[in-house]
């Protein structure tokens, strides 16, 4: 190796070493709170009013959104925001709506950032009509005490956590992210996430429920709906005590089915690779097929059909 670029390694590794050295100091004096490196000013903004309303319409890029109960009969609308993306709230036609309007120019696009904006609404009573949300990377969490006609959500990136009561379409569709719907009532449920873990527990729908999901777990534990389908390419699906009272249509590229104390009138479970094992809770009449594996089903018996297939797995049933 040449000397001068000897000299030069020294040098970068210097002023690597100095520069940690800095950095861990600085972090010290502010007892490694690394949001103190931020270089984007927030702000705290608080509206609030009496207005009545029934829809919720909400647009945003990057806030977290959280519901919460109001404990007084007013609307309270706290947004801790960027200083130059600042939000919009109106209560008109009957109906909160609320957006964030980016003022930045390009270069205020460059810098560091530790916290996410967030979007905290308190509402005085527990039932509305139609929630729409959109927004590009920011999670959403409705607590169970509150009831809508219908929620639609679209985003990019972010996780959904929702406890709420649905009379009617709940529906959900992700680039990137984590669905989680519990303890819930809804009219019919239709989950979709190219990346991210699907959750459904203690949810009672008088309608269908429908997940897709590309590349991620689908996990389902004391469930009722009329039809239950999911499709997807890469991931495993768990389901117990999980009851459709008509259709259960399960389609994977490459995952396992993993089923306990699950039913319907009829099973229909596709797969290019992976097991099938369980239990049902009543007689079927079997149609089995694996190219390389295991095959296990009770006798034939009256009831509904089951139908598994799948190219290289074990289909083990009782």
């Amino acid at each position: 190796m040449r000397k001068i670029t000897k000299i030069w390694l020294i040098i970068a590794v210097a002023l690597i070493v100095i520069g940690g050295v800095i950095f861990a100091a600085i972090l010290s004096q502010s007892n490694w709170d690394f949001t103190t490196l931020s270089t984007v000013n927030y702000q705290t903004k608080t509206y609030t009013s009496l207005e009545q309303f029934n829809d919720i319409a909400i647009e945003t890029e990057t806030a977290d959104i959280t519901f919460l109960f109001s404990e007084n009969d007013s609307t309270k609308v706290v947004c801790y925001e960027m200083e130059k993306v600042p939000h919009s709230v109106s209560f008109d036609g009957g109906k909160l709506t609320i957006r964030d309007t980016d003022q930045r120019q390009w270069f205020d696009h460059i810098g560091i950032s530790f916290v996410a904006p967030k979007i905290t609404i308190y509402l005085p009573k527990s039932e509305y009509g139609a929630l729409n949300i959109s927004t590009t990377t920011g999670g959403i969490f409705i607590p169970q005490d509150f009831q809508f006609e219908s929620i639609h959500i679209s985003g990019t990136t972010g996780d959904i956590d929702s406890s709420a009561t649905v009379s009617g379409a709940f529906t959900v569709k992700l680039t990137t992210g984590n669905i989680s719907v519990k303890n819930a009532i809804i009219g019919s449920l239709d989950l979709t996430t190219t990346t991210g873990r699907t959750t459904l527990s203690d949810v009672t729908c008088s309608g269908d429920i429908r997940t897709n999901v590309s590349t991620g777990k689908v996990n389902l534990a004391n469930i009722r709906c009329i039809n239950f389908s999911t499709d997807g390419s890469t991931g495993d699906i768990s389901l117990e005590n999980v009851i459709a009272d008509k259709q259960m249509i399960i389609n994977r590229s490459t995952g396992d089915v993993k089923i306990k104390d699950s039913d319907a009138n009829s099973l229909n479970i596709q797969l290019d690779t992976g097991n099938v094992t369980g239990n049902l809770l009543t007689g079927k009449i079997f149609t089995v097929e694996s190219d390389t594996g295991k095959i296990r089903v009770p006798e034939n018996s009256p009831g509904g059909i089951c139908v598994i297939t799948t190219s290289t797995g074990d289909i083990l049933i009782s």
